[in-house]
């Protein structure tokens, strides 16, 4: 018998297991201590390295540290093969995972383990794991700048499609005005208004042409006299305009001419649909807050084709052939550079407001 009646052997077991845990926990520590000395170094290299198809080759000393003994991947990014291999021949006892399958790319990659058992194999696994999730994030933030790129040449395109469209416009209406002439009288006239719109439609043919090319960014040229711009982006329109009243901007031409463009076709295409007469008034003014106003109300007798509610919104038009854009973006550029465009139902009017 031991000590107080316990078994001699039971002291020595007790000590024994508690070597066995020191020796176990010290083992799990130095596990650790290494899983994660070998993430960090897979996250630095992860940081450091742009190119997806790079990302293996970057990864592989510390995979192959390990325990992986081989590395194989095959697939297509936008459109090209791609396949590569490191280390040694796979066999049989490989992991096999899809690291992304999209539109754009797919790929599948393996890896020959070199322990099928125990706490190697569990190491191996978890940088394995990390391993494939960088390589995740990398596609997807190539794939994120391919998108954006999609879009911002899809957003152009559409830009670029509107004020086409609104060139367009303008164009069949000049036609329209000379082919509609009786006599001579009629006929110079219409030749005159559109000697006076020439400059103008020369200057914006070119900017289209070279807007369709990408060739040319829009100027940011202050405005020097705003009544007289105002006045000359509607006589563009064919609308005879009464201004009243002054204020001074630091916005660039470009925005007002955006928000104008639009506002003025809108209104010369439904009064011509009507059949009304091509007149209307504008207001300028200075607010408190400084900048300058600009009301635009609807000539007398004539309401907005839709809600109010829904003016601004993309794509909605009342207009047979409408795109439904051209107010939307109005007020987009408005927003874009701190100001605002806004309407009203009783009375009538668009009230825009730019610094």
């Amino acid at each position: 018998m031991g000590v107080a009646g316990l078994p001699w052997w039971l002291p020595w077991a007790l000590v024994g297991a508690g070597v066995a845990f020191f020796f176990a926990a010290a083992w799990q520590l130095r596990t650790a201590r290494r899983l994660r000395a070998a993430m960090a170094e897979l996250e630095r290299r992860a940081a450091t390295t742009g190119d997806p198809l790079a990302w293996p080759q970057a990864a592989w000393p510390i995979l192959s540290d390990a325990g992986l003994n081989g590395l194989a991947w095959h697939g297509q990014v936008f459109g090209s093969r791609v396949e590569g291999n490191l280390g040694a021949a796979l066999d049989t006892h490989t992991w096999l995972e899809r690291v992304m399958a999209h539109r754009h790319l797919w790929l599948e990659v393996r890896a020959r383990r070199g322990h099928r058992f125990g706490r190697e194999q569990w190491f191996a696994q978890q940088l394995w794991q990390l391993f494939l999730l960088h390589w995740r994030a990398l596609l997807r933030e190539r794939l994120a700048a391919l998108d954006a790129a999609l879009v911002q040449r899809a957003e152009h395109a559409l830009l670029l499609r509107h004020d086409l469209r609104n060139f367009a416009q303008w164009l069949e209406w000049s036609l329209s005005d000379l082919t509609a002439a009786q006599d001579e009288a009629a006929l110079l006239a219409a030749a005159r208004r559109l000697a006076r719109q020439a400059e103008a439609a020369i200057a914006r043919a070119r900017a289209l042409a070279q807007r369709s090319l990408q060739q040319a960014e829009p100027k940011d040229e202050a405005v020097a006299d705003l009544p007289a711009f105002v006045r000359h982006v509607a006589q563009f329109h064919g609308l005879e305009l009464e201004l009243a009243g002054d204020a001074s901007t630091r916005t660039p031409a470009r925005v007002w001419l955006a928000v104008l463009d639009n506002l003025f076709a809108n209104l010369s295409a439904e009064l011509r649909a009507r059949g009304a007469p091509l007149r209307c008034r504008v207001a300028l003014d200075t607010p408190t807050e400084g900048g300058a106003s600009l009301c635009l109300p609807l000539p007398e007798g004539l309401t907005f084709s839709l809600p109010v509610a829904r003016l601004f919104e993309p794509f909605a038009s009342a207009r047979p052939g409408g795109m439904g854009l051209g107010l939307y973006l109005a007020r987009a550029q408005a927003l874009e550079v701190g100001g605002e465009l806004t309407a009203t139902e009783a009375p009538a009017q668009f009230v825009l407001r730019l610094p």
